[in-house]
């Protein structure tokens, strides 16, 4: 239950960028399965291991915050008071804490476009001061399942906006490929997700698109005025 006193005496993240600049940590991909890096299958299936590089980054100073689901941010939160007590700096003062609230569409599994809620809620986020909520959207038009996900992200964009917290939302084209989900890094997909994904839910004043690259990426950049954060995708072999 220490969690919870820490929470109520956490020190919040801003909640805006002052220099109109954002950099998270992305965080939350065991709880959907992914634990594969590369040619290790499970190089984020070590929590201990996983921690500890989660925490070199958000403990320097190149990171705004950290982007996870509650149980990652929880762990952080735990070590920070640990630090804290034994007469160290605090590395979460200040710092964003943005919850991953959809990760119901496990990698692989036969639901994976049907994707809720199964983590913390806009209520949640509120409750224990966090600084916004991540979702997940991607859409196949040949996959019925996208259309339960955009009543989910609708459903918690408009809370999230009556709760004034930011939604850092996700809008991925995908398709199937020799049977797995592929993102489409084609700046026309993604240009028309874009128009979808800003249009739900009751408000789009608090919604960041949180966005592949792709080449013509200013097709993408001119589809929407809302800020855009570039998602790193996966790790490659080289920087």
């Amino acid at each position: 239950e220490a969690i919870l006193e820490i929470l109520k005496n956490r020190r919040a993240g801003p909640r805006k960028t002052p220099d109109g600049r954002l950099n998270l940590l992305a965080a939350d991909h065991p709880a959907r399965g992914v634990t594969r890096v590369g040619t290790q299958e499970l190089a984020m299936g070590d929590r201990h291991d996983y921690l500890a590089r989660v925490l070199r980054v958000v403990a320097g100073n190149g990171v705004d915050g950290v982007m996870a689901t509650m149980d990652i941010l929880e762990d952080l939160l735990i070590l920070d008071h640990l630090v804290t007590q034994a007469g160290g700096e605090s590395f979460t003062d200040d710092k964003l804490m943005i919850p991953s609230l959809n990760r119901g569409g496990l990698l692989d599994s036969a639901w994976e476009l049907d994707d809720p809620i199964t983590g913390a809620t806009p209520d949640a986020c509120a409750r224990w001061g966090m600084d916004g909520g991540k979702l997940l959207l991607r859409v196949d038009p040949e996959d019925r399942d996208s259309l339960s996900t955009l009543r989910y992200c609708a459903q918690a964009i408009t809370r999230l906006a009556e709760l004034g917290l930011p939604c850092f939302l996700e809008p991925l084209p995908v398709k199937k490929v020799e049977g797995k989900y592929r993102v489409v890094r084609e700046a026309e997909a993604i240009a028309r997700l874009v128009g979808v994904a800003t249009a739900l839910g009751e408000s789009s004043r608090h919604i960041w698109l949180k966005l592949p690259y792709c080449p013509d990426y200013e097709i993408v950049a001119k589809s929407t005025t809302a800020p855009i954060l570039l998602l790193g995708g996966p790790a490659s072999d080289t920087p």
